[in-house]
């Protein structure tokens, strides 16, 4: 449900597939931390992996941030 929000703010040119991570922490609000494939339907259905941090409360949702999940030798380094 989340991760189909945060497609669906992010870029309507994608197609949410499947999960493939998810981790949580909870206050007084949960914070998402997800990763994911969608279709890029604009690179000829493509299937990518993405990552999302989404804010949740009781009545509010928010994508914090959305990206193309960087390469293995690329994460963690400061660009």
């Amino acid at each position: 449900m989340m991760t189909s929000s945060a497609v669906q703010d992010a870029n309507s040119e994608l197609e949410f597939v499947k999960v493939l991570m998810a981790l949580s922490r909870f206050c007084a609000f949960i914070m998402l931390y997800l990763t994911f494939e969608a279709k890029d339907l604009a690179d000829g259905g493509t299937i990518k992996i993405y990552q999302a941090v989404v804010w949740w409360t009781a009545c509010d949702v928010k994508v914090l941030s959305f990206r193309l999940k960087p390469p293995e030798d690329e994460q963690g380094v400061e660009k």
